[in-house]
């Protein structure tokens, strides 16, 4: 049995039910829980979340240091001043990581925020009066808006986001409805160093708790207090910058404060250095708890972050890969043996030695020379060159530049960095279908991390359609739709029977590939057997061509008529080849009924046989004559290969069919 099934709903005759219901709706309408908790209670709540954030945190430390190193690699931060094989010795770092990064970024940024609309709506069921399609539309206009215009980070953390992802592997992106804007926000969260989960968790939905780190100046502090979302507390000010921001812990846990038995999801906000609580509220809804016997049966979280992940994890944790974990080795041997090649072609370059002078002494132990330089030594010489003694440095070993290359390519070839998908097709006038087969494979990588990129957007989606729906005003929607009839925000971003996502197709990524797809078509229309029309107007929209309409010819009125014309004179060839064929297929039956009474059977097939293929013919000429007229009564209107479009080929099947026939009834008979 479903859960939904097996759990009672709250009915109106029950009133244990009723007295829950109503105490929830108590609950869900409070700013603030912390103000009804006792101070014992609030103390117990406070240590018990940063207890539990430590905990988490502690699970996600190897991971979060290898990302910590990631990022390092990636934003090109160098080491300390070398001193290794000498002092200031070549520190250079080779931007592998940073390349990838960018790519993705490239590719991925203006497939998923297209420059016309961002979201589309698909409705289910029965569209009576074509009322959910106008809904549809609404809907997908308004949030198309509301992402672009009406809160315009949430194209700027996208950008951020398909940079960051390549390289951590995990994003989060926090959705919440701010009232003072009348709008949705959004906000860029990284795992570790904001947002703090289980690792062991196999999925978001599941973590037992999700905690956020939140930095506020005072001054935020003040507002939140004065418009009664904290409790007035106090808390010491470290350092001397009294402008110097607080860190707040905003957790989103399972907690019995109600007293019926159930822990309850909610989110508690927590100052970090003295432990107090200054928020709670619940974190479910009316449309996520399930009520039975006048308490809660269940009650899931009222989700508020999307997961957004690159690669997941091999071990089956939460945190999953990036570019800046699967690549570090790779870019760490690059590094190495960049910087080796540096050093010693540095080295061999300058050179060192030593310059004699009077008598030769040289202390024991190691010396140290850098490059370019010459140091005194006492020796006599009676010439001057028999007083120079260079040091040899060898010149880098060609092996170190056949490792460098190798580690590169393996590199760019994870990244999915090939030649074809950076512009250099190499080889010139390949063929359109060998072009699409390279960018295929150079993109598998990136195309499978895509498609998780387009899964989570279109939770997100969901999500700013469930808050459209909680707090959307009438006037704001109306106002932007300025039509007629005004549309209910609540009916119309009701998820049940509808469907929103992405505008951007999965299948196909970045700008090359739709080109190239494009080109397949039109090289198939070339071939007449598909639309040139249609090729054409797909190869302008994958170019992104503005008023695409415009630029294709509009036929001709008087090539319409001349088609007319044309079709009716085929219609007329047809019904007299049609003729012509039954008079010849008359003409063999009476010569084989009056063959029959002087001739054996064996001499009767050639006149048989003669008789099926005036049969055949006429049936394909029937065939084509009977298309004609379909396409002249509508039946099969703007099919391809009709009269308008292709009326010369249908004049040469006819002459062919002609040719056919007379070369058939040139045969004779007997």
């Amino acid at each position: 049995m479903a859960m939904a099934e097996a759990i009672p709903q709250a009915t109106e005759g029950n009133p244990a039910d009723m007295e829950a219901l109503a105490r929830i709706k108590a609950i869900l309408a409070a700013p603030n829980l912390a103000e009804e908790l006792d101070e014992e209670t609030l103390g117990e709540l406070g240590r018990d979340v940063i207890d539990k954030f430590e905990l988490d945190e502690a699970s996600m430390s190897e991971w979060k240091g290898r990302m910590d190193e990631a990022l390092k690699l990636a934003k090109l931060l160098s080491k300390d001043n070398k001193d290794y094989p000498f002092d200031k010795a070549a520190n250079i770092r080779y931007p592998l990581i940073t390349s990838a990064a960018l790519q993705y970024n490239a590719r991925a940024y203006p497939a998923l925020v297209p420059s016309t609309d961002v979201v589309k709506v698909a409705v289910y069921g029965s569209d009576k009066d074509n009322a959910k399609a106008n809904r549809a539309e609404r809907v997908s206009q308004f949030m198309s808006w509301q992402c672009k215009i009406d809160s315009p980070e949430w194209e700027r953390t996208t950008d951020q986001l398909t940079l960051q992802l390549p390289v951590v592997g995990d994003v989060f992106r926090k959705l919440w409805y701010d009232p003072a804007r009348d709008k949705v926000r959004s906000q860029i969260r990284l795992p570790g160093e904001h947002v703090v989960v289980n690792n062991n968790a196999s999925c978001l939905e599941e973590a037992p708790r999700t905690s956020d780190k939140l930095m506020m100046y005072p001054h935020e502090i003040e507002t939140s207090v004065r418009t009664r979302r904290f409790l007035e507390f106090d808390y010491p000010q470290a350092g001397r910058d009294e402008h110097a921001p607080e860190q707040f812990i905003e957790q989103m846990c399972r907690h019995d404060l109600d007293g019926d038995g159930y822990p309850e999801p909610y989110i508690v906000t927590v100052h970090k250095d003295t432990q107090q609580v200054v928020r709670v509220i619940a974190a479910y809804d009316l449309d996520t708890i399930q009520i039975g016997n006048g308490e809660i049966a269940s009650a899931d979280p009222d989700a508020y972050l999307v997961h957004y992940q690159f690669w997941p994890s091999m071990d089956g944790g939460l945190l999953g890969m990036g570019m800046g974990i699967l690549l570090a080795d790779i870019s760490e041997t690059v590094n190495s043996t960049l910087n080796m090649i540096m050093d010693s072609g540095h080295l061999s370059s300058l050179g060192a030695g030593f310059i004699g002078t009077q008598n030769f002494r040289v202390k024991g132990g190691v010396k140290r020379m850098k490059p370019g330089e010459y140091q005194m030594v006492n020796v006599a010489g009676d010439d001057i060159r028999k007083g120079i003694v260079p040091l040899n440095f060898p010149e880098p070993s060609p092996v170190l530049f056949q490792v460098l290359g190798m580690m590169i390519d393996a590199g760019r070839e994870m990244a999915s960095i090939s030649d074809v998908m950076t512009g250099d097709a190499g080889r010139q006038n390949m063929p359109v279908g060998t072009v699409m087969a390279l960018i295929e494979q150079g993109m598998m990588v990136f195309t499978a991390s895509y498609r998780r990129v387009f899964r989570s957007m279109q939770r997100e989606f969901s999500m700013i359609a469930k808050l459209n729906r909680e707090n959307l005003s009438p006037q704001k929607y109306n106002m932007f739709l300025d039509g007629e009839e005004e549309a209910d925000p609540r009916a119309d971003f009701d998820l049940n029977d509808m469907d929103i996502q992405p505008v951007a197709d999965p299948k196909s990524v970045t700008s090359m590939q739709k080109m190239a797809r494009a080109q397949f078509l039109l090289d198939l229309a070339n071939t007449g057997m598909i639309d040139p029309a249609e090729a054409v107007q797909r190869v302008l929209e994958a170019a992104a061509i503005e008023d695409a309409e415009a630029l294709i010819p509009k036929p001709d009125p008087m090539a319409k008529v001349m088609s007319a014309y044309q079709e009716e004179m085929l219609i007329v060839e047809f019904r007299l080849k049609e003729a012509e064929v039954d008079e010849r297929i008359a003409k063999t039956m009476k010569d084989l009924a009056s063959a029959e009474k002087d001739m054996a059977e064996a001499d009767l097939m050639p006149l048989q046989r003669r008789i099926d293929e005036f049969k055949a013919m006429k049936e394909a000429l029937s065939a084509r004559r009977e298309g004609i007229e379909a396409r002249r009564s509508g039946r099969v209107e703007g099919a391809p290969g009709d009269a308008a479009s292709s009326g010369g080929a249908q004049g040469r099947v006819t002459e062919q069919l002609g040719e056919l026939a007379g070369a058939t009834m040139g045969r004779g008979t007997v």
